[in-house]
């Protein structure tokens, strides 16, 4: 048997062939999560990373991160896969360590040092969740940015940026 989940909740979750649990499908998830009240609470540590967990929960915190390319990426005003980008990338990894390190425990002054400002402050808001995200729908992928269009760097600090290469 099909059922919607309207149908489900109305008739009860058994098969009427046979008796047993209905398996629910993805509609009924979405609509469980959606009138769930779920409380969130956040800790930033000592590096400005905003840690999150469900109030009550047994499982450890979590963090959402942005890739370290799609950062600079932004920062740099290039595509991802750019040589620009992609020689930085390298750089930061060659003199601060893995990416997870950089985006989560590397000091930010570190981060200027080798990358610039515009660098180091766009891992200060992926740190905080001070980020845009905007959601997709209907087979269109979200987009996640660090800077509004209105807050974007501007190009002399960029500039700066472009002179390491």
């Amino acid at each position: 048997m099909v059922y919607s989940p309207k149908e489900a909740r109305k008739k009860g979750y058994l098969c009427p062939v046979c008796g047993k649990k209905l398996t629910v499908g993805v509609m009924s998830r979405v609509e469980h999560l959606a009138a769930s009240n779920v409380e969130i609470e956040t800790e930033v540590d000592k590096f400005g990373v905003r840690w999150l967990a469900k109030q009550g929960s047994k499982r450890p915190p979590y963090v959402m991160l942005v890739p370290l390319l799609e950062i600079l990426s932004e920062a740099l005003n290039s595509g991802v896969a750019t040589q620009k980008v992609m020689l930085l990338y390298e750089q930061l990894i060659n003199s601060l360590g893995s990416e997870f390190e950089i985006l989560l425990t590397t000091p930010l002054v570190d981060i200027e040092r080798v990358a610039g400002h515009v660098v180091a402050e766009a891992i200060k808001k992926v740190r905080s969740g001070d980020i845009v995200i905007k959601p997709g729908y209907d087979g269109v992928f979200g987009q996640v940015k660090i800077w509004p269009k209105a807050e974007t760097p501007d190009k002399q600090a960029l500039s700066s940026q472009e002179s390491l290469f």
